[in-house]
């Protein structure tokens, strides 16, 4: 994603996609502890940009998973201190899915920021975590 693109995109979502540097960023899966980061479908040609910290610039927050474990089906999204580090999981990834379109899934459990449903939902309508489609 070019820096210019993503600034766009940070833009219209009115938070900072902060870039988070660790070891495996030369293309190379990352790991969060000895588990690896999950990728959608291996063989798909999909781009994959991060792990990136989503910055509220408001409450100067990060887009949180609860607790330091997998997330659950359904489960909340919601704002955390910044810990940028692999032991919270605060790391995501874009996956470009055509058409302008990104995916943002965690880096530690591997599944993505979604609204509940298939149709459109009334503002206010909290983001769960919910399964990634590759």
């Amino acid at each position: 994603m070019s820096t210019n693109h993503l600034q766009r995109f940070a833009a219209a979502l009115a938070v900072a996609i902060v870039m988070v540097p660790f070891a495996g960023q030369s293309g190379q899966p990352a790991f969060a502890g000895d588990k690896p980061t999950p990728l959608p479908d291996a063989g798909a040609k999909i781009d994959v940009y991060g792990p990136y910290l989503i910055y509220n610039l408001a409450t100067q927050k990060c887009v949180d998973v609860p607790g330091f474990g997998d997330g659950t089906i359904n489960g909340p999204v919601n704002q955390y201190t910044c810990d940028g580090s692999w032991s919270d999981n605060q790391l995501w990834y874009f996956t470009h899915i055509g058409s302008g379109v990104y995916q943002i899934y965690n880096g530690i459990d591997g599944k993505c920021i979604d609204l509940p449903g298939y149709a459109v939902v009334p503002a206010g309508t909290k983001a769960a975590q919910l399964q990634s489609h590759g």
